[in-house]
């Protein structure tokens, strides 16, 4: 899946207000040929075992990186996303 393309959707599937829950920091490839996206979450998301879980099943990515937390809200993730 296109990087651009997951972001889209999980923002479809999880901004239940608006389509701007997630806002990309920054897009690049990996030496190992995977795309990494590192997103900025603008409104409180829990960094729960569950909301990681299903934000890895909306996407598709391999890995989830907690980069930043404000408390117990996730501030900046970074995914693993296969080409």
């Amino acid at each position: 899946m296109n990087p651009e393309d997951a972001v889209i959707k999980l923002n479809k599937e999880l901004g239940r207000m608006d389509d701007n829950l997630f806002e990309v920091i920054k897009i690049y490839e990996n030496f190992f040929g995977e795309w990494i996206v590192h997103l900025k979450v603008r409104r409180m998301v829990k960094a729960s075992y569950s909301t990681l879980k299903r934000i890895a099943e909306i996407t598709g990515a391999k890995d989830i990186l907690i980069e930043r937390a404000e408390g117990d809200n996730l501030a900046e993730i970074k995914l693993m996303l296969p080409k």
